[in-house]
């Protein structure tokens, strides 16, 4: 079993399931990416993580990432359409 990441993105996965050639997607990850480097840094995985929250953009423009890692600056919703998103701990709002 691999477990790792911070107290607010510790994650666990059988590592058998995956190795050097699997792609993640990983969503809403805000400024934790600990759980997608030790994916990277352990199993080779190639991460792509989504969030379109300002302080999340600026933050992980910011930061030195291996070419494994993929930053999107798009949203997940339920739905297709138009959302507002909120901080972390926010409710996010319904569609508009």
């Amino acid at each position: 079993m691999l477990q790792s990441g911070t107290v607010d993105g510790t994650w666990c996965l059988r590592p058998d399931s995956l190795d050097e050639t699997s792609v993640v997607y990983s969503f809403g990850d805000g400024r934790d990416v600990s759980f997608d480097r030790a994916l990277m840094e352990r199993i080779g995985a190639e991460v792509h993580t989504f969030d379109l929250r300002l302080i999340s953009v600026r933050w992980i423009r910011r930061q030195a990432m291996p070419l494994q890692f993929q930053f999107h600056d798009y949203g997940l919703a339920g739905y297709d359409g138009i959302a507002l998103f909120s901080f972390a701990g926010n409710p996010v709002s319904s569609p508009s």
